[in-house]
């Protein structure tokens, strides 16, 4: 895995295979931009690797050629012109990217596994018994603070079959959080509680931290 943390941006990478192609999974969360998740594949020339990378983003799937140099145990990012086709854009020459360092991806810890990839919206479900895509379920919590909505990652919520467990999964967690349907007919454990009012809010030790 590599990362890049600062000013408000974030670049995260977990590569999966390495074989003929290179594989893996890519996260950019920039200033003023939608975030985006996705995969790439590609093949590594000497010390640059150069793949497709195809995302989604506010619901629309798009390709773009990327580029790094590993450089000190950290990857450059590589910049140049482009051509676009409709959602894909192609290096016009990657013989003439320019790799500046402005975000070096440095070398780091891989959260959950690599069948379970937390970074890039896969977390462990008790209740499904397997890793799930949090993108796939319907009910998305936003930030609250002090009662209002707030900007940040969204919670989710997944209920069982017979509605008497619901699982919460929190931004930056590695497995969801069980809760069980009590007599006033939310659902809770000793910290968070989900209350169905006008949607679902969920409650941490008394405070609203989610609704939606």
């Amino acid at each position: 895995c590599y990362s890049y943390l600062g000013n408000g941006v974030e670049v995260t990478m977990q590569i999966t295979a390495v074989d003929k192609e290179i594989e893996g999974y890519l996260k950019y969360n920039l200033v003023g931009k939608d975030k985006n998740i996705g995969r790439f594949k590609g093949i590594q020339k000497g010390d640059t690797l150069l793949a497709t990378y195809t995302f989604q983003s506010e619901g629309v799937e798009s390709k773009r050629d990327i580029a790094f140099l590993l450089r000190n145990n950290q990857l450059l990012e590589g910049y140049g012109d482009v051509i676009t086709e409709g959602t894909t854009a192609k290096f016009k020459d990657p013989s003439q990217l320019k790799f500046d360092g402005a975000m070096p991806l440095s070398k780091t810890d891989c959260k959950g596994d690599a069948d379970c990839l937390v970074d890039f919206g896969f977390m462990r479900s008790e209740i499904k018994n397997s890793c799930i895509d949090l993108n796939t379920i319907n009910i998305r919590l936003n930030p609250l603070k002090n009662g209002e909505l707030n900007s940040g990652d969204p919670a989710y919520i997944l209920f069982s079959d017979d509605n008497k467990k619901a699982e919460l999964f929190l931004p930056h967690q590695e497995k969801g959080i069980l809760l069980n349907k009590t007599a006033t007919g939310n659902w809770s454990n000793a910290t968070y509680k989900l209350i169905a009012w006008k949607g679902y809010v969920v409650q941490q030790n008394g405070t609203a931290i989610f609704g939606g």
